[in-house]
Formats: structure tokens, sequence, C-alpha cells
């Protein structure tokens, strides 16, 4: 298969159905499809890097705290390979970010999964745990007349280079309630940043104590169904609901 294009091959364990291995001009990613998964369904798509020193197969560990039936997630691989943990599995990061060639490389991601899975073209997310923040703001530049919201999960970079200037863009920055003073300093700085910008922002401490923690997830779950199914009370005018929820 040609390692420049987003290409599908079978799962490697028959107990994750829903887990499908592509490459995106030669980076691995894990795409985690919805439980009942229906072809005519435009769903959303969250693209979600994780932390430095974790893996998509880390997340998949975790997925099951994110929704399974309402959008669709696609985890790519970081950059450079670490020295296995003590378990042995296999981890990697993003050494500060993506280089130009590596974030163009990625780019077309969303349009390759659109031409596989029908997409909602107005429910496009990105989010980032720890370093992966980083790589989600680099990302969100080159989509930001796409995406709709960004998660920053316990951000851990210095601040202002990568903001995203755009009206009316979605943002949830968390960080744990146990981090330095100068740690929850800065993501509040952060989020004032971004509303200096035109954006609606979120900024939550949550109870715990690191980037494997399933509230990190259960957080970032709730506020991405916030913006999918709003209620009346808040719903946005410029981004109507989904035809066919799919609440489980």
């Amino acid at each position: 298969m040609p390692e420049d294009k987003l290409y599908r091959r079978r799962t490697s364990s028959g107990d994750e159905p829903r887990v499908i291995r592509f490459r995106c001009h030669r980076r691995p990613l894990l795409l985690f499809l919805p439980e009942e998964y229906q072809r005519g369904y435009a769903y959303p798509l969250i693209v979600l890097f994780h932390e430095d020193g974790g893996s998509p197969a880390g997340v998949l560990a975790r997925i099951g705290y994110l929704s399974s039936r309402n959008y669709i997630v696609a985890c790519p691989q970081g950059s450079y390979e670490l020295e296995p943990d003590g378990w042995g599995r296999r981890r990697w990061e993003w050494g500060g970010g993506l280089r130009p060639a590596q974030a163009e490389g990625l780019a077309p991601l969303i349009d390759e999964v659109a031409a596989e899975y029908r997409l909602h073209p107005q429910r496009l997310y990105v989010a980032g745990i720890g370093m992966g923040a980083a790589v989600a703001e680099q990302m969100g530049q080159l989509w930001r007349e796409r995406i709709q919201g960004l998660l920053l999960l316990g951000p851990t970079w210095p601040t202002g280079e990568r903001r995203i200037d755009r009206p009316h863009l979605q943002v949830l920055i968390t960080y744990f309630r146990g981090d330095n003073r100068p740690t929850r300093g800065f993501c509040r700085r952060l989020a004032a940043a971004y509303r200096a910008g035109g954006a609606t922002v979120r900024c939550e401490g949550i109870a715990a104590t690191g980037p494997w923690h399933p509230e990190l997830f259960a957080v970032a779950n709730r506020w991405i169904m916030e913006q999918i199914f709003p209620s009346k009370r808040r719903r946005r005018t410029d981004c109507p609901p989904l035809e066919s929820p799919l609440m489980p």
C-alpha cells in the first residue's frame, strides 16, 4: 500500500472491533468508530493528540470514558519513539511540536477520514493532552477555518506562540487541581488570551493526578457533548444541531 495515503488495515485484535488502524503520510494512527456505526449518518470528528510518553494504544485504554456512540476519534502517533515503559509498552513523544513538514503531512487527515466515513462539517474538534495540546494548537492553525472547538487538556508548554485567533471558537482548558500555582496561573492566562481573540473559553480545574486519570476524559466528553447537543438555552445560531442525535 502507498505510504503517503491514509489507508485502512484490519485491526490486530478481534476484541476491539471499533478500532481501525490507519496511516496518514507515513504516520500511524488509530481511528475509533462509534458503536452501531451508521454509514449514512454524519458524525462529529475529534482529532486527539496523546501526551508525551503516551501512545494511541494508551488512549485506547481510556477510550471507554468518551462517548461510545456519538463521534469518531482519530489519534495520531507521536513523532519520536521513547524507551518502552516498565511493562514493555511502546511510547512516543512530540519533540515540543511538529516540524513544518510533519504538520503538512497531517494536514489532509480530516479530508482523508471524510473520504472513508461521513463527517459532519460543522462538528470538527481538535484535542491534545499535555504536550499533545501544543500539537493540537499547531494543527488547529492549519485547520482554523474548519474546526469548531479546541480542547487543551493539562497543557504543559510556554504560552503565546501557537494561539489560534478565531472568533466563535469554542475552547476547553483543563488543569489538575494538584498542580502548582504557576501551572494554574498559566492556564488562566492562556484562557484570557483566547478570550481576547474572540473565543468562548471554559477553564476548569479537575480532580485528577495526571494525564492517565479517567476524569480527564470524562470532563472532555461532557464538554464535547455540550457542543454537539446544545440545550435550547445555550443553542448556538452559527452551528445547527445534528439531524439525528445518538445519545447513549
